[in-house]
């Protein structure tokens, strides 16, 4: 999960999911190798513990770094963990997020298969590696919003492997 979203919904959202999957969460502040590398260690960790990680921005940016460069650093991190074969879905908050992270991937575009629930859609990246795919306004949804992703993902999983 990517969230690139200040909103206080997405942060209440990532709170609860915390609460379900345990501590997931994991802060990308910089896009120098060093952090890449420590997000990406963190991530590939709560994977191994609970099957789920949250990259996010911090909660507060300072006022020389702009949104552009949370979402690269982000989507650094993201690309190196989809190189080690990491993860095979994603959920995406915030435009800018999902955008920035698609492309990053080789995306073209997201082929989309259903809701997870109203306004909140699912589908397949267009492109190289057709990563599962929900996307998600920063500011959208109640408190299980994101568990619901997690889980129609998760779900989606479980039926293609059967």
């Amino acid at each position: 999960m990517v969230i690139g979203s200040l909103s206080g919904v997405a942060r209440e959202q990532l709170e609860r999911l915390s609460e379900e999957y345990g501590e997931v969460a994991v802060s990308a502040r910089g896009g120098g190798s060093g952090a890449v590398t420590d997000a990406g260690d963190a991530a590939r960790r709560a994977l191994a513990e609970s099957g789920c990680a949250v990259l996010h921005s911090p909660e507060k940016r300072g006022k020389s770094r702009g949104a552009g460069s949370f979402v690269r650093a982000l989507a650094n991190v993201v690309e190196v963990l989809a190189g080690d074969g990491a993860f095979d879905a994603l959920v995406l908050t915030g435009g800018s997020t999902a955008m920035g992270v698609a492309r990053r991937l080789g995306a073209s575009g997201i082929k989309l298969v259903g809701e997870v629930e109203a306004g909140v859609p699912v589908g397949a990246l267009i492109g190289p590696q057709p990563y599962r795919v929900v996307t998600k306004a920063g500011g959208f949804g109640g408190p299980d919003t994101l568990l619901h992703a997690v889980r129609t993902l998760t779900q989606n999983e479980e039926e293609n492997s059967q």
